[in-house]
């Protein structure tokens, strides 16, 4: 089931030494995965608007649809709806059943393949028939449903109904979905245009799906041009256009390629803004290299906000926040180094495939010059690596009991501890 991606991307992030008066930069990084998009026929559907939930999982919203053949199903099929996943492969199934009682059961299996990985799973669910029992009402579709995934059949997802759907929604997407992809700049058309859809405002280390389209003049897909390398880059607050890591993929055959499960990582926790450019270069006749052409789109600019929190699974949220390095008395100007860690009933939380609080963000970064007031540092305060982080910074000025606050946001709760002071001296 593709919103069910169970892989996670472990980055690890070193602190830098930092003085208290400088400006706080941000940094980024970029990963992908591919999907294949499929082809719809024309048959006579049954739509419904469903969430599927599990303990400790997010709730999906999705759209499904059945179709039927009299009071029997056919084929199932589901999309995502979560924002951000507007571009994502719909999974498709052929669908067995039994009929009781007025009442269709169905069930299917869906494959959807990413990676050498099968990312689907099997459905079951029911159609309600008419009271002659011959059709499917077009509410009928689709009772209480289940989800069990190929990745891992041990586990067991519950759909519920939401609401009605239909063929309009289903082609168009909601309202949230059409929101999330708002207009993008392109060169001016003259015989192709290059137009990059899908990007929104996001927080950092939230997956987005973007895609670039070469389109004619009419915004018909361009398929002549397959294989072509896009050559992507983003730029972050306002600066320089850097090479992302993601440029060289290649157009398909559908005139597009697909960047899915996109994530920005802020090393601050400043809100900012991102911006994609994209282009391909076309050469119009036989002879190479000798009418090319360039084609671009550019983004408008989105908002990357901090992420204040992360999801741990330390039962009971037994956490707590050590001080692993004390500061020790320094010269006015001169570096001084503190370092936390994270524990989890007391043993320290160093896997975030098994515990995403591993890299949980650090939301609270103060210190305190005697008994005065808590003041925010203007160190970029980051996130834990591997459990631990480690806060390299300067003071100027000579001052008594200088001691440093620092806190991290996991499951919506802070955990914060506070260092033992020390002497900044002349």
């Amino acid at each position: 089931m593709r919103f069910l991606l169970l892989s996670a991307a472990l980055i690890t992030l070193f602190a830098c030494q930092r003085d208290e008066e400088a400006e706080p930069t941000g940094a980024a990084k970029l990963e992908i995965t591919l999907s294949d998009a499929a082809v719809d026929i024309e048959r006579d559907w049954r739509y419904a608007k469903y969430e599927f939930n599990l303990d400790n999982y997010d709730p999906i919203p999705v759209a499904v649809r059945v179709s039927v053949n009299g009071n029997e199903s056919e084929k199932f099929e589901i999309k995502d709806l979560t924002d951000g996943r507007e571009d994502r492969a719909v999974e498709r199934a052929d669908l067995t059943g039994t009929t009781a009682d007025n009442t269709h059961s169905f069930s299917g299996t869906t494959k959807l393949e990413e990676g050498d990985k099968d990312f689907g799973g099997k459905y079951s669910g029911e159609l309600t028939l008419t009271d002659d029992g011959a059709e499917v009402p077009d509410n009928g579709c689709c009772g209480a449903m289940t989800f069990v995934p190929t990745v891992d059949k041990s586990l067991t997802f519950s759909g519920t109904r939401v609401s009605d759907f239909d063929e309009e929604n289903w082609t168009w997407g909601d309202d949230t979905a059409a929101a999330a992809q708002p207009a993008t700049t392109t060169t001016t058309c003259e015989d192709f245009q290059l137009v990059l859809n899908g990007l929104k405002d996001v927080k950092s280390k939230e997956r987005f799906t973007f895609t670039v389209a070469l389109q004619n003049c009419d915004g018909e897909q361009v398929t002549t041009f397959t294989d072509k390398v896009v050559t992507l880059q983003y730029k972050l607050g306002g600066g320089n256009w850097k090479n992302s890591n993601l440029t060289g993929r290649e157009l398909d055959a559908a005139g597009k390629h697909t960047y899915n499960n996109h994530f920005i990582i802020m090393l601050d926790n400043s809100a900012t803004t991102y911006q994609f450019q994209a282009s391909v270069s076309i050469d119009h006749d036989d002879e190479s290299d000798t009418d090319k052409k360039t084609y671009t789109a550019t983004s408008v600019e989105f908002k990357l906000h901090p992420a204040t929190s992360i999801e741990g699974s330390c039962a009971d949220d037994a956490y707590s926040l050590e001080v692993s390095q004390q500061p020790t008395d320094t010269p006015s100007g001169e570096k001084y180094t503190m370092a936390v860690s994270l524990k989890c009933g007391g043993t320290l939380v160093t896997e975030a495939t098994t515990d995403a609080a591993a890299s949980a963000p650090v939301t609270k970064l103060q210190f305190q010059v005697g008994s005065g007031a808590w003041q925010p540092s203007k160190y970029t305060k980051g996130w834990l690596a591997s459990g631990k982080k480690q806060i390299a910074t300067h003071f100027t000025g000579a001052v008594t009991d200088l001691k440093y606050k620092i806190g991290v946001t996991i499951n919506g709760t802070e955990y914060s501890v506070e260092t033992e002071p020390f002497n900044i001296t002349d």
